[in-house]
């Protein structure tokens, strides 16, 4: 992506932008998520090469998964200036279930730790948190849950 910058920056604007996604900042768990997808330094290294060149991007923290996905970290590796969107794991194509990484994730499980974290850290100002897919019965288009305020203090 960073020696196409230039033709990136022909494409990007107000309502395109360059997405760099990540869910994990243990390159090996990365690996078995997504093959030959680059490390999390670089996924970093690009992210701020794209940016310092003026081109708009975001990070996409998705699939955030229960356990695995270390948000405090991408967080604390994401320039503040670079809004991040958080998104739970979905498993709608599979059911209300997913065996990935060595474990059974459940839909209510997933959801239930994501809005934990949600009223943990959904105060950070560059943050933006996907609501959680209903079950596919009651499936409606997904939209985003109000920003929360920092804790007084």
């Amino acid at each position: 992506m960073r020696r196409d910058a230039d033709l990136l920056a022909a494409y990007t604007g107000p309502h395109h932008l360059v997405q760099i996604s990540i869910s994990s900042t243990d390159d090996e768990i990365l690996r078995r998520i997504d093959p030959g997808a680059p490390s999390i330094d670089e996924r970093i290294d690009t992210l701020l090469a794209l940016r310092d060149a003026g081109i708009p991007v975001n990070v996409t923290l998705l699939p955030w998964i229960p356990g695995i996905t270390d948000t405090e970290a991408i967080i604390a590796r994401t320039p503040p200036d670079v809004e991040i969107v958080v998104a739970p794991l979905s498993v709608q194509a599979y059911g209300d279930r997913i065996r990935m990484l060595g474990r059974t994730f459940v839909r209510e499980e997933i959801n239930a730790a994501y809005m934990d974290e949600y009223r943990r850290l959904g105060h950070v100002r560059n943050t933006s948190w996907v609501r959680p897919s209903p079950p596919p019965t009651e499936n409606d288009p997904l939209y985003r849950l109000p920003v929360l305020k920092a804790p007084a203090g």
